[in-house]
């Protein structure tokens, strides 16, 4: 199977709905990313721990901070105790709020930390597609680069300037 079917799947499966939580996945919060595709998590008693991120979803979901995961335990690992088996959208937690399986611990922090939407980015792909869809790219409302040369265009063509370098100082003619 080619990256790009994978990268399809992944992001499919990235997009259903959740079924509901097992009796061994728990609702866990992101707190940082200490790097290598490992994240430090808080669950709703505010135990932390390090939850690794699965081979099928690295390079394709980003995650970033406050963004609640579902986490499953694993028992070998002495530093890393839990594996992301899906990052939670909103709509997911609106889900998992309906069925009573969002911590209550969570439910205050989610309007702030996690229900907005813009903690966890999918791949470039998606996002692209999501910014093809709107009407227009606008750059009205963006800040000015203050560090940057401006850069000053003249309306005015000077055509005399450049027949006058095209033979000159040439050794073939």
């Amino acid at each position: 199977m080619s990256a790009l079917t994978k990268k399809k799947y992944v992001m499919a499966e990235a997009d259903e709905e959740v079924d509901g939580l097992t009796s061994m996945q728990s609702v866990q919060r992101v707190l940082s990313s200490p790097g290598s595709y490992l994240f430090q998590i808080e669950n709703e008693f505010g135990e932390r721990s390090l939850a690794s991120l699965p081979q099928k979803f690295r390079n394709t979901i980003w995650v970033k901070r406050n963004t609640f995961v579902i986490c499953e335990p694993i028992f070998e690992g002495e530093k890393v105790k839990h594996e992301i088996v899906r990052v939670l959208q909103p709509e997911n937690i609106k889900q998992l709020k309906k069925m009573k399986q969002f911590p209550l611990q969570f439910e205050n922090e989610s309007h702030h930390a996690g229900g907005d939407g813009q903690n966890c980015s999918l791949t470039k792909e998606k996002e692209e597609r999501d910014e093809s869809d709107g009407d227009e790219d606008s750059d009205d409302d963006l800040p000015m680069i203050m560090n940057r040369v401006q850069v000053q265009y003249s309306d005015s063509s000077s055509d005399d300037s450049s027949d006058e370098n095209t033979d000159e100082g040439l050794p073939w003619t």
